[in-house]
């Protein structure tokens, strides 16, 4: 388990039951456990399956290793090569998990687990989740932001100063604490 929320006492028991009854030994890792990950792409990929939600499901995804996400309080769902457009956290966030966390189904997943899918997802999230993908979308990003300010009309600055004296105006009485 991986989250910086995840201690050994509060591991959710339905995730140690289907774990003890798979014959899994399950480590906890992240802040709250007291065991950090410096490094975590290099511990991850020692790991078949990780539980984790958020960033850390993306990181344990991108070094080949599957990945159930999960909150601890109750919700998961298997990641699995699936036809979508591309990956986001936003796929990863406690509204998209919506099943609850019972030992049996729990144990389905960890038996599905399959070497061959979880090196698809890893190559889906290097691809679409990476650096350099990102860098291309704030440089676009960036690009249009310049383009829009440059089409703007000039600004005029009798009017810039009369908007800026009214602000000010504005924050007189929450500044003297009237």
């Amino acid at each position: 388990m991986f989250s910086n929320d995840a201690r050994e006492s509060s591991t959710p028991p339905a995730i140690r039951t289907a774990c003890e009854a798979e014959s899994i030994t399950l480590d906890v890792a992240g802040a709250g456990s007291g065991r950090v990950l410096d490094r975590p792409e290099d511990a991850l990929g020692n790991y078949d399956l990780v539980f984790a939600r958020a960033r850390a499901a993306l990181e344990a995804m991108a070094v080949g290793t599957a990945v159930i996400t999960l909150r601890l309080r109750g919700a998961w769902r298997l990641r699995q090569p699936r036809p979508v457009r591309r990956v986001a956290p936003t796929q990863f966030r406690l509204r998209c998990l919506r099943r609850a966390l019972e030992p049996d189904a729990i144990r389905g997943e960890i038996r599905a687990y399959d070497p061959a899918a979880a090196a698809a997802v890893s190559r889906r999230v290097r691809c679409e989740a990476g650096l350099d993908r990102a860098m291309q979308r704030i440089v676009k990003i960036y690009l249009q932001v310049l383009d829009e300010w440059q089409a703007q009309p000039a600004n005029d600055p009798f009017k810039e100063s009369a908007a800026t004296a009214e602000y000010l105006r504005q924050l007189e009485s929450r500044v003297k604490g009237q």
